[in-house]
């Protein structure tokens, strides 16, 4: 890894291959938002890769075809994303396109009215793409309810707000808008370039020529902490019943991150229609125990949602309407009997499924390319396989109960979607989990 003058980390791995990946991960994500710029990492994701002030969007697309190239950009809680995959001989081309949509987008530079008009029609054309997306989402029963388990998990604040741009604040968008973010969060010391299958040497020049002369920002961003509250978000809807049940995770940088993760492998899950096999969770925790001890669950599946300073850890259920108090009451019930499934076999089954699962993904130069720019994103520092392997190697039956009884001290966090009249109140929730979890 090279850090750049102005801050700007560059990270590559060489895997002798013909085509290389490329990432630019910038420090900010919908966690990041106010109230004046809601909604604008979702929007700038679809502006990824449109007009600059250099080339239309006609012309960037045109040559970036001619490259050969494929480019992509995504939006999260806490960061963006512009990606691209290309032949090995045209990263020079690839990477100044993606310093041109991240650094010289047309709506940050309107220097006349017609100029404005343009970049406002581009805007509205994307809007209309996020609007029908939003709606798309909206239709999403999962999506809908693990936005809101976020949401009552940290009181709409940090990692409680949006992911999504919401509808009603759409029309608040516009250039002066994302300009500000931009402005706010695109700071060298923020962003990491990574890549694969390049010279080292070769792409910290390239990202030196094209991304050198950005400067910090005098007004030095703080990112308020995230503080997890628990609550609870009850959501009307049709079809099956769907509950999520949270506790306070482990953040990306927490000595309990490797066991939570042993833990949700663990866990697993799957549904009712899954034909199972190896690696496909057939011997997990709530496939046997739920999927099987009861038929009439649809799906029931482990989370566990990690960030730079806190994290979700649950399950989420689905079942028939008509079944949701007991749905309610196995999950409650599952929860805190999390330390009876950890058997000397099952712990070992779920550390060699957490290996294996590292190291396949690993196979892939995207993934390594991703997991490159994101540990030093979250972490400032890059683990190799073979290390992040012998952490699991060391993970005891103990680790994993510590871990169980940190997570059912804090507050619960219940979210429900579907017919929820006559079901318990989360006060009544919360006084069952208050005797913590049932030995094993």
């Amino acid at each position: 890894m090279t850090t750049l003058g102005n801050g700007i980390r560059v990270i590559s791995q060489d895997l002798d291959g013909h085509v290389s990946s490329l990432g630019l991960y910038v420090d900010a994500g919908s966690r990041d938002e106010t109230s004046e710029v809601a909604g604008a990492t979702h929007f700038l994701e679809h502006m990824a890769f449109k007009s600059t002030t250099k080339r239309s969007h006609f012309m960037l697309t045109r040559d970036l075809e001619k490259l050969g190239a494929t480019v992509g950009a995504a939006a999260s809680r806490e960061s963006l994303s512009y990606t691209a995959e290309c032949l090995r001989k045209v990263v020079p081309g690839v990477v100044e396109a993606i310093a041109e949509t991240v650094l010289y987008p047309r709506f940050r530079f309107v220097d006349s009215e017609p100029m404005r008009d343009l970049i406002e029609a581009e805007i509205q054309e994307q809007k209309k793409v996020v609007e029908k997306e939003v709606k798309d989402l909206s239709a999403d029963s999962q999506t809908k309810l693990m936005e809101s388990l976020h949401a009552a998990a940290y009181d709409y604040r940090t990692l409680g707000l949006p992911l999504v741009a919401e509808e009603r604040k759409l029309e608040m968008i516009h250039s002066d808008v994302l300009t500000a973010f931009m402005e706010m969060h695109f700071t060298p010391d923020r962003m990491i370039f990574s890549a694969t299958n390049v010279d080292h040497q070769e792409i910290v020049q390239l990202v030196d020529k094209f991304f050198g002369n950005i400067q910090t920002s005098p007004r030095r961003y703080v990112r308020p902490k995230a503080i997890y509250t628990g609550g609870e978000a009850r959501l009307a809807g049709d079809g099956p019943v769907q509950v999520a049940i949270a506790f306070h995770g482990v953040p990306w940088k927490d000595k309990d991150l490797i066991p939570a993760c042993i833990l949700h492998t663990l866990l697993g899950g799957g549904g009712s229609f899954s034909a199972g096999g190896p690696g496909k969770g057939m011997y997990s925790r709530l496939y046997t125990s739920l999927l099987v001890g009861y038929p009439w669950i649809i799906s029931a599946t482990a989370f566990n949602h990690c960030y730079t300073d806190s994290g979700l850890f649950g399950i989420h259920c689905s079942a028939d309407p008509e079944r949701t108090e007991e749905l309610l009451e196995i999950l409650m019930k599952e929860t805190k009997s999390m330390k009876q499934a950890l058997n000397e076999r099952a712990v070992k089954r779920a550390k060699k499924m957490t290996k294996s699962s590292l190291l396949m993904n690993l196979e892939s130069r995207a993934v390594v390319c991703e997991d490159l720019g994101r540990q030093i994103l979250t972490s400032g520092q890059y683990l190799e396989p073979d290390k992040l392997a012998s952490m699991v190697d060391k993970v005891k039956t103990e680790d994993l109960e510590r871990v169980i009884d940190r997570m059912l001290s804090s507050k619960p966090t219940l979210a429900i979607y579907g017919d929820h009249h006559g079901l318990p109140s989360y006060t009544e929730v919360t006084a069952g989990f208050k005797h913590g979890a049932v030995a094993a």
